[in-house]
């Protein structure tokens, strides 16, 4: 039986399925800039859409943040219902209790001039397992503080 090279299935008990595995996941979010006042608070948006049936025990969600004079650093990951927090970015949270559901965005709080620098929401999900398929989709964004 040949297949498309395109097409994702899983025969035995049909997970998923689509043309293009690319267009499973896809971040609707599109600002890229954030300006926000020293001491107040900013929410970074990292919505998505999916086409993958019981994404949330599949995603895993993980912000990054680099500054000027630093190398890039995970800030936070989420995968499954778990949070693990880098303890130097406590100031930061999710916005909703569930990002794996379609919302990614995160909130920081009680701004500083070194939250200053570039955002990255990375989503990472398994299409399902037995295809061995990845889709991996990223958005950076920029923050100043004032």
């Amino acid at each position: 039986m040949s297949r498309n090279p395109t097409e994702s299935c899983c025969v035995a008990g049909l997970v998923f399925c689509t043309k293009n595995p690319a267009w499973a996941l896809e971040i609707i979010s599109t600002k890229e800039d954030y300006y926000a006042v020293k001491e107040s608070n900013v929410t970074l948006s990292c919505k998505f859409t999916h086409d993958i049936d019981d994404i949330s025990n599949r995603i895993i969600i993980r912000w990054y943040f680099k500054s000027p004079e630093e190398k890039q650093t995970e800030i936070l990951m989420y995968h499954g219902g778990q949070l693990d927090i880098d303890p130097n970015y406590s100031r930061v949270h999710f916005t909703t209790p569930e990002p794996g559901h379609g919302d990614a965005s995160i909130e920081i709080s009680d701004l500083r001039l070194s939250d200053e620098g570039i955002y990255q929401c990375s989503l990472e999900c398994q299409l399902n397992v037995h295809s061995g398929i990845t889709v991996i989709k990223d958005r950076y964004m920029n923050l100043k503080v004032i």
